[in-house]
């Protein structure tokens, strides 16, 4: 493993690419406080490193918020609020109220429609690989008062068409593909600037969004991660809390950037899908 880590760190310097952690490691004694208070968005894509690096900044260590959602991880990473909670347990001179959690599951951009099939793919997830954590074991609920529509398409030409010329002009309207090397194919169909692979769409919303191909371009993945669920496990208002029944399991982290990136594209949508 170690010879394994000596070559990505000479390919990385070969080809002059950072390694945001590694950074970190060398900026932390070089951090004096400046900051009040932090506010920091999107913690389930930081590392431990990187998070010690900003909270080093403030002043007073309690003086901060962290804000974030597992189910919004497209990107590779070991995140758990565990881990993270278990990382502020161990600093050295923390005091103050390491449990104060407030989970916030009011939903103000999507609409309904768009809420209630991002709620069934939680459900999908939940059923099929038992529960994250308590902190993302939730549904949301749309406080939204636009309604919205969610449309299931077969790719054909007609349908292409008309969508080209909805969205070639519009600034509402924006195309999703799961890959990055799925974007060529898209912008053969589609003449907007607005396609975006799912790590890019992360953090943007529009009106409209179609997402194309997502599913049926990773059908193998998306069959394993629907196997055994039934049409009873995505009824109800709450999710039921509980592990993996093997917890020797580890496919969630297999097929998590798949169930992840379904719920993120869906909920780039305001209106329609």
């Amino acid at each position: 493993m170690y010879g394994l880590f000596i070559k990505y760190l000479e390919y990385m310097q070969e080809q002059h690419y950072p390694d945001s952690n590694i950074l970190s490691h060398h900026h932390l004694a070089l951090v004096e406080p400046r900051y009040d208070f932090v506010v920091v968005n999107e913690v389930q894509d930081l590392t431990n490193i990187q998070l010690q690096l900003i909270l080093k900044s403030l002043h007073e260590p309690n003086h901060f918020i962290l804000c974030g959602d597992s189910n919004l991880i497209v990107h590779p990473n070991f995140f758990f609020w565990s881990k993270l909670k278990s990382f502020f347990y161990r600093q050295e001179g923390h005091t103050g109220p390491t449990d104060l959690i407030r989970i916030l599951n009011t939903n103000h951009r999507n609409s309904p429609e768009v809420t209630e099939v991002a709620n069934r793919i939680l459900k999908l997830k939940n059923a099929g690989f038992g529960s994250i954590d308590r902190e993302s074991n939730y549904l949301v609920r749309s406080n939204a008062h636009n309604q919205g529509a969610v449309l299931l398409l077969a790719d054909t030409e007609t349908t292409g068409r008309e969508f080209d010329r909805k969205t070639r002009q519009s600034t509402r309207h924006a195309i999703i593909v799961m890959h990055v090397d799925q974007k060529p194919a898209a912008k053969a169909h589609f003449q907007t600037p607005l396609i975006f692979s799912i790590q890019e769409a992360k953090g943007l919303e529009y009106d409209n969004v179609i997402l194309y191909n997502f599913a049926s371009d990773d059908a193998n993945r998306f069959r394993e991660i629907t196997r055994g669920v039934g049409h009873d496990d995505l009824l109800g208002d709450e999710l039921d809390y509980g592990r993996a029944r093997d917890k020797s399991d580890k496919s969630l982290e297999i097929y998590k950037f798949h169930i992840n990136a379904l719920y993120v594209a869906v909920t780039r949508a305001i209106r329609h899908r």
